[in-house]
């Protein structure tokens, strides 16, 4: 797995070169601002389905967590930072996380994650594993997953399901996770318009954009929430 792991971080490099890619996914870009605010929602009401929150109370660990996105959008819905972790295999990326969540992220490969077994509630990942070209990777990040999550906690999913031809990730249904993670149940819903979709609309047509995402079709990812089954 060592020769996927250079691949990924010298793609994560180019996406870092380069200035359109930079552009797109600024946290202060509007069209971005607006997809993190629909999948904060998203979370919100999977959790609350799932009888997650509230998260103060929880210990979460982030796979995959990059600039620490995700982890300020679990802070804006209630979780600790103190009691937050996350992961990446990019030093580039994890320097620029907030200086607020700057202790709770370490360098660490999603494969051989540095926790002792089930020392998190909620163990998550978000568009990480469309990263892994590496089927042996893919399986070998779900079982350190399963592995440090807590008998009653849950695992978050949020990744792709389809991807363009041009893409440099891979696209993952419901069998592939369920395949992942054998000894868990699902609760899978599809979630986020198409992104390109929802970049040629804009944020002034909010309106336009929800009623697309209304359609499933149209949904290009996953939110999965995985309970290991008793």
């Amino acid at each position: 797995m060592a020769e996927e792991r250079a691949r990924i971080q010298e793609e994560y490099r180019r996406r870092d070169a380069d200035a359109a890619i930079r552009l797109r996914y600024h946290p202060d870009a509007p069209e971005e601002r607006g997809a993190r605010e629909r999948l904060r929602m998203e979370l919100r009401d999977a959790f609350a389905a799932a009888g997650l929150l509230p998260l103060s109370g929880r210990t979460i660990l982030e796979v995959g967590c990059g600039r620490g996105a995700i982890l300020e959008d679990l802070a804006i819905l209630g979780a600790r930072p103190d009691r937050m972790r996350g992961v990446d295999i990019s030093a580039e990326r994890l320097s620029h996380v907030p200086e607020p969540l700057r202790s709770s992220v370490i360098l660490a490969d999603a494969s051989a994650l540095p926790f002792a077994d089930r020392s998190f509630d909620i163990v998550g990942q978000f568009t990480t594993f469309s990263s892994m070209l590496d089927g042996a990777m893919r399986a070998a990040a779900a079982r350190e997953m399963a592995r440090v999550v807590r008998p009653g906690g849950a695992i978050v999913w949020y990744d792709m399901r389809r991807t363009s031809r041009r893409s440099r990730t891979v696209a993952l249904g419901g069998e592939d996770v369920r395949a992942l993670f054998p000894r868990f149940s699902l609760d899978v819903r599809t979630v986020t318009l198409a992104p390109p979709l929802a970049r040629r609309i804009g944020p002034r047509l909010a309106a336009l954009s929800r009623a697309l995402e209304a359609i499933p079709p149209l949904r290009t990812h996953l939110l999965v929430v995985l309970r290991e089954a008793r």
